[in-house]
């Protein structure tokens, strides 16, 4: 259901800017089609990817780690979180929100507040754990709302947790995703370039096969991906493969080099059970971010370092 429009007056005073308060992240900024923040907040957390899959809360938790609903989006995601100004309320920071987007033209996907978004559980799966996020599912707000291929969650919490400054200040977590295909220059080859590439080179890129955020299991559409794996084994009955996970240089090496594996394992797994292939022509490896094949520093060059490899044996 679309949000009502404001009066004018509201609507000039939510549309103005605010602009970024001391203290911001070094190159953070507000989150694109929002571009607004409550005033006087501060950035502490920014994240941005030029390509990336997050599962966006459309109902409630009904355990830890389990929503009634969600959406699955795909594209540029960026994450922004928020230090607000002391002696705040968890209620007047989402009001801000909700006049925004309303004066936008945002549609509401789910809204909840309180024990209405499944308490802890909620907190345990939409939130962040860390930075004044955890264990307060004592005045959290969450508002999903999606505005033609945007879409937005803001999930506002007050922090009940820890002493000093930060003790019951409020923060706010702002997930945008840009739904989007993926960039054509990472397109996935054909069985017939890949055997090119392999002859030439001894191993090849397959960027089309995607995986949801710290899943192991493809997406959907890793199919036609696989499909031309499997194409090209069977058109090489001698050639044997290594299947090589990797991933960008965000986060810690230890858990990458496992999810790499992971990864890996359940694209041999598909070959196997789904194709045909021999197991014994197949070894599933991950090496995280060991071998980038561009700087980790810039969001393209996280979207080529994310990629599954095969190399031959």
């Amino acid at each position: 259901m679309r949000l009502s429009m404001v009066s004018v007056c509201l609507l000039l005073l939510v549309a103005m800017p605010v602009f970024a308060a001391d203290g911001d992240l070094p190159g953070a900024k507000d989150p694109p089609g929002i571009g607004q923040r409550f005033a006087g907040a501060r950035i502490v957390h920014y994240k941005q990817d030029a390509f990336d899959a997050h599962a966006m809360a459309t109902g409630k938790a009904t355990a830890r780690g389990k929503l009634a609903k969600s959406v699955n989006l795909e594209g540029r995601v960026t994450e922004v979180r928020y230090e607000i100004p002391a002696e705040r309320t968890t209620v007047e920071v989402m009001r801000n929100y909700i006049d925004a987007f309303k004066a936008k033209g945002f549609d509401t996907l789910f809204a909840c507040a309180d024990v209405e978004c499944g308490g802890r559980d909620f907190n345990l799966t939409v939130g962040p754990r860390t930075g004044g996020f955890q264990e307060v599912p004592k005045g959290q707000r969450y508002l999903a709302a999606r505005k033609g291929d945007l879409y937005a969650s803001v999930y506002v919490v007050k922090n009940y947790s820890s002493g000093g400054s930060t003790k019951n200040r409020v923060y706010v977590q702002v997930f945008t995703v840009e739904t989007k295909p993926m960039d054509t220059k990472l397109v996935t080859v054909d069985a017939a370039a890949m055997e090119k590439a392999i002859d030439a080179t001894g191993h090849v890129a397959v960027y089309g096969i995607q995986f949801d955020t710290d899943k192991d299991v493809p997406l959907a559409s890793s199919n036609a991906a696989i499909g031309e794996i499997a194409k090209l084994l069977e058109a090489n009955p001698k050639l044997r493969l290594h299947v090589v996970g990797h991933t960008d240089g965000q986060g810690k090496h230890e858990y990458n080099l496992g999810l790499s594996r992971r990864r890996a394992q359940s694209v041999v797994n598909t070959l196997v059970r789904e194709h045909g292939v021999a197991a014994d022509r197949l070894l599933a490896s991950g090496v995280a971010s060991l071998a980038p094949v561009a700087s980790n520093a810039t969001d393209e060059g996280r979207a080529k370092n994310r990629r599954v490899e095969i190399v031959a044996r």
